[in-house]
């Protein structure tokens, strides 16, 4: 966000609680600081705003009833996983800024918005990750494969696919995550041109697998992986013994 923009929204704020000129003279002297950044988001994120993008989102899938907690859906990528990558795909998304075709035709990146996998839909991040008859049964041999190891029944449907399962809690920890890998994975095919297929998708999930058990191992965080992690082994099948 640029200087003045984050100074405006600042003085906004301060305005309506009649500390205007206090305020500015502290909001100036801590933005011109060198290590102002954590004062300056806290003071930032106090603030009660939904975000466009997500008002956008709303509107789109407004047939779908969703109705989306900024918080919980913001919160998704960075308390399901401390995997950088997979953070900043969810955020993008969530800003719809994410460089499919129909947003990079938008900013006169490419000429064409058509759709990488399929060749005849308008690349759109929904089209992409859901509608694109090339991923939609990816998403229904995935749910299967998850059936047929764990007899559980996971439905993926618009909402959850493109803000997670919410609200969080411990119990969706794993659902959320893959669900991430997932989509990472599928962006991954497209930007490569290349499709994608359950055996590439279980393969890269249980990459993920790898780096989140070596991530908390790093953190003496093992047993805590453990219980989230067993009831699924059984989705990789020979894989996790190796």
């Amino acid at each position: 966000m640029p200087y003045q923009d984050i100074l405006n929204l600042l003085l906004q704020k301060t305005h309506t609680k009649g500390l205007l000129l206090h305020t500015f003279q502290y909001n100036k002297s801590l933005l011109l600081h060198n290590k102002c950044t954590n004062v300056v988001y806290r003071q930032l994120n106090s603030c009660n705003v939904i975000p466009t993008s997500i008002s956008k989102w709303e509107s789109e899938l407004v047939q779908y009833g969703a109705k989306i907690c900024v918080n919980d859906a913001f919160n998704v990528c960075f308390k399901t996983t401390k995997d950088t990558q997979l953070q900043w795909l969810q955020f993008r998304l969530l800003h719809r800024i994410l460089p499919v075709n129909h947003y990079l035709k938008k900013i006169k990146v490419v000429s064409s918005d058509c759709c990488s996998f399929c060749k005849h839909e308008v690349e759109t991040i929904q089209h992409v990750f859901i509608n694109c008859e090339k991923v939609s049964t990816i998403w229904s041999n995935l749910s299967l494969h998850i059936y047929h190891a764990m007899s559980l029944r996971l439905g993926f449907n618009v909402v959850n696919i493109l803000f997670g399962e919410l609200p969080m809690s411990k119990n969706n920890k794993v659902i959320n995550l893959i669900i991430l890998c997932s989509k990472q994975y599928l962006f991954t095919c497209l930007k490569k041109g290349k499709l994608p297929c359950l055996s590439g998708l279980l393969s890269y999930l249980f990459n993920k697998y790898k780096v989140e058990k070596y991530i908390a191992c790093k953190n003496f965080e093992m047993q805590k992986f453990v219980n989230t992690w067993q009831p699924w082994y059984s989705i990789f099948d020979t894989m996790i013994q190796s």
